[in-house]
């Protein structure tokens, strides 16, 4: 987990995230790396529901909003996702250390950021997780995996409502 951190290389950090998406249980790829369009990292979650993600762990830490740059690159990857996935639900999520846009940055879709607290949040919770599962004696079925995915915070309710803020428009 030490290749999901802010300031580590992207390719690297995008690497983690998608074997972080494969540890959680979900699809997890990485389609601008294959074919040059979309998302850093797109996570099958269940069915028919995704999440783009977008790495910006290279951002200074310091800085108090998401570019106009960053902002353009995720209205393209929510137009691809809606142009390849066009009967799925997506959650389109930007890891980075703002989660307000700055000025000259518009954006007219719902999108959530993973600040650096909840990456280290989550990945804190993903060792609680594996760690209460090697202490299983019994036969490990799929309740008892569900119930500590719950346990660690890392159901998809918990995922959604606890690691994603919503990227807002700054107030001028």
């Amino acid at each position: 987990m030490q290749s999901i951190d802010f300031g580590i290389e992207p390719e690297t950090f995008e690497k983690g995230i998608e074997k972080l998406g494969k540890i959680l249980g979900f699809t997890s790829h990485r389609p601008e790396k294959i074919t040059g369009k979309g998302p850093d990292n797109l996570w099958g979650i269940t069915g028919n529901q995704y999440w783009t993600i977008s790495c910006k762990n290279d951002v200074d830490l310091e800085r108090n909003f998401i570019s106009k740059k960053e902002n353009g690159q995720l209205v393209n990857e929510i137009a691809w996702f809606s142009q390849q996935y066009s009967e799925s639900k997506g959650t389109h999520v930007l890891i980075h250390p703002a989660k307000i846009l700055n000025h000259n940055a518009f954006l007219d879709s719902t999108a959530y950021v993973i600040l650096p607290e909840k990456l280290k949040l989550l990945k804190n919770n993903v060792q609680k997780f594996y760690n209460s599962v090697a202490n299983i004696t019994e036969e490990i079925s799929s309740t008892i995996i569900r119930n500590k995915l719950s346990e660690s915070q890392l159901d998809l309710m918990s995922m959604h409502n606890i690691y994603l803020e919503q990227v807002i428009a700054r107030k001028t």
